[in-house]
């Protein structure tokens, strides 16, 4: 989340001129809390179809 009133021009590719360091990635958390739990992900798909592509 981008504070209120910042510019955030320079995250996109237009201003920036190429990759700006977005990443997918799974993510599992204990919140901090020490746990012996394991998190395990089989499958991931990201389509590439969102509307500010289809400009």
């Amino acid at each position: 989340m981008l504070k209120g009133a910042v510019d955030g021009k320079f995250l996109s590719t237009a201003t920036a001129g190429g990759f700006v360091g977005s990443v997918f990635a799974l993510y599992a958390t204990s919140t901090g809390k020490e746990c012996n739990n394991k998190a395990f992900f089989d499958w991931f798909e990201y389509k590439g179809d969102d509307d500010i592509y289809k400009q």
